[in-house]
């Protein structure tokens, strides 16, 4: 037996490595895994390994690709919804003090954002299974096992789905947000036009030039926070399906800078089950959305396989 001194949260696996796996496949002796369920090494949560293991430069590129396409889609909605407020507007008149605005659930915009992050969702659950195979050997349809022996009654219980949003249900929040939003900044101004004397025609130009050239900030956070919780939601998905093969989860923060206090105070929480797990990316947070904090899961049998001829 060879055992190759490799490192399965690393995604470089050096040169060495690499040459000896080509040798063996060249003579056509093909490695095979053998797990040695031993007591597995404790992860400390001050290191790099949650860095190696997630890729979490990949994963903030793909929320942040997905973001700027569902930002899109909103932006494109922004002037029909303009155009329902104008004619909400047009009646109003100064002795109406409830001019209270409201916009329909955009239902379009919604299942059209629905299918972007359907593939967020995709791409978060498989990350974890590609964790896996890269921590453990087992690939993406190798039977889960009961590492931690988990009585039936406790496995089935494990196993249950976390309760996270689902892609429509997110779809369908950062629309409510964004139409949220607009109507906010319209009453607002609607305010100050009936304040000036405006009504009719007068104050729906008014307002809606306003509301128009504000800031599309708010749609944009209201996107990149979709896109970052649709991953997050394929994420436990599989977290709840490897529950049985997982030992625990820890928080793992960058000690930088730019890591605010709440971050850090809680940097290496520990938790052992799915139900323990009462934080997410971005909750305590002073940065919100931009929050780089992750959930780093750690497999019973992590790092304890070796390659044979």
């Amino acid at each position: 037996m060879i055992e190759l001194p490799y490192d399965p949260t690393d995604e470089n696996p050096s040169p060495e490595i690499i040459a000896r796996i080509k040798r063996w496949r060249k003579s056509k002796h093909e490695p095979t895994l053998t797990m040695r369920l031993t007591e597995p090494a404790k992860f400390p949560p001050y290191s790099r390994v949650g860095e190696n293991k997630i890729n979490l430069r990949a994963q903030s590129s793909k929320a942040e690709s997905t973001a700027r396409r569902v930002a899109e889609v909103l932006r494109s909605q922004k002037s029909g919804w303009l155009d329902e407020l104008r004619r909400m507007l047009v009646p109003i008149d100064r002795s109406d003090r409830r001019h209270g605005l409201a916009l329909e659930h955009d239902r379009d915009a919604a299942a059209k954002i629905a299918a972007l992050l359907k593939r967020n969702a995709d791409y978060g659950r498989e990350r974890v299974f590609s964790e896996r195979w890269r921590a453990t050997g087992r690939r993406r349809n190798a039977e889960v096992l009961n590492l931690r022996g988990l009585k039936l009654e406790e496995e089935a219980k494990e196993k249950k789905k976390p309760v996270t949003r689902t892609p429509e249900e997110l779809a369908m929040l950062a629309v409510a947000q964004s139409q949220g939003w607009l109507i906010g900044l319209a009453n607002s101004f609607t305010v100050t036009g009936l304040e000036r004397g405006l009504t009719g025609e007068p104050l729906a130009e008014f307002v809606v030039e306003n509301v128009a050239g504000a800031s599309d900030g708010a749609l944009d956070n209201a996107a990149l926070r979709a896109s970052r919780n649709a991953i997050q939601a394929g994420r436990f998905d599989a977290y709840g399906t490897l529950a049985p093969e997982i030992r625990m989860w820890y928080r793992h923060e960058f000690d930088d800078d730019h890591t605010c206090d709440d971050c850090l105070e809680g940097r290496g929480d520990a938790y052992y089950s799915l139900e323990e797990i009462d934080w997410w990316p971005g909750k305590d947070c002073e940065g919100g959305r931009m929050c780089r904090g992750e959930l780093v899961e750690c497999f019973q049998d992590e790092g304890t396989f070796t390659w044979e001829k």
